[in-house]
């Protein structure tokens, strides 16, 4: 009877060395993502096949956060773009509306005077 626990245990110890090794590889790689129990659960009772079933869980968990990572960043570029009041371009420059008074005193459309009242309007 003593020689057949000693075989079994012979045969345990190995096995329960290999289940919590790869329990606590299994709870190292999911820990970063917050599932660490998960990883211990499928380390223990399912080995080195729970610890490859772990490994596409933490890549997953992680492009997931950082997708919500990402949309929480372009919300918030979003929110600080809408908060940021409008502005509006003048509708003319001062130097093409007095490049313009130029050219109509040129050609004679205004007065002297006119151009004189309507620069000093213009520039303030």
């Amino acid at each position: 009877m003593t020689s057949l626990l000693l075989g079994y245990a012979a045969i345990l110890t190995p096995t329960i060395i290999v289940m919590v090794g790869c329990a606590v590889a299994g709870y190292l790689m999911l820990a970063r993502v917050g599932r660490g129990i998960v990883g211990v659960l499928l380390g223990f009772f399912l080995g080195p096949i729970g610890v490859l079933i772990a490994w596409p869980m933490r890549a997953n968990a992680l492009l997931d956060r950082e997708q919500r990572d990402g949309e929480q960043r372009d919300r918030e570029r979003r929110e600080r773009l809408d908060s940021v009041p409008e502005t509006r371009p003048p509708a003319r420059s001062l130097s093409r509306e007095l490049d313009e008074l130029v050219d109509q005193r040129a050609r004679g459309q205004i007065s002297a005077d006119e151009y004189e009242r309507r620069k000093a309007e213009l520039l303030g």
